[in-house]
């Protein structure tokens, strides 16, 4: 994801939650909250791959790559994906109380 798509995606979180705040602030409170922390981890995984890239692309240039490296930063954005669903599920649970698309 690019830099000037993360700044889309940031604008949209904040105008959402602006909306749900000004209906209902306590769902509005969590809405904004799992939004964040779907955002905050949508980041750290744009900074894994972006290791694995790199680990990979270097280690390709040494003719070295090597399986249980990639696997370890594989798992971090396999978590990290997990990470996102869940709070994504979150947001939306509360979306789904606060009407909002």
């Amino acid at each position: 994801m690019k830099m000037d798509e993360m700044i889309k995606k940031l604008s949209t979180v904040v105008e959402q939650t602006a909306k749900v705040v000004q209906q209902d602030a306590v769902y509005g409170a969590k809405f904004g909250s799992a939004k964040l922390q779907e955002l905050n981890a949508e980041q750290r995984k744009l900074r894994a791959v972006y290791s694995a890239g790199l680990r990979a692309y270097a280690l390709f240039q040494k003719g070295m790559i090597t399986d249980s490296q990639l696997r370890t930063i594989c798992g971090e954005i396999q978590q990290l994906d997990t990470d996102i669903r869940k709070y994504q599920g979150m947001a939306k649970n509360f979306a789904k109380r606060l009407r909002i698309r």
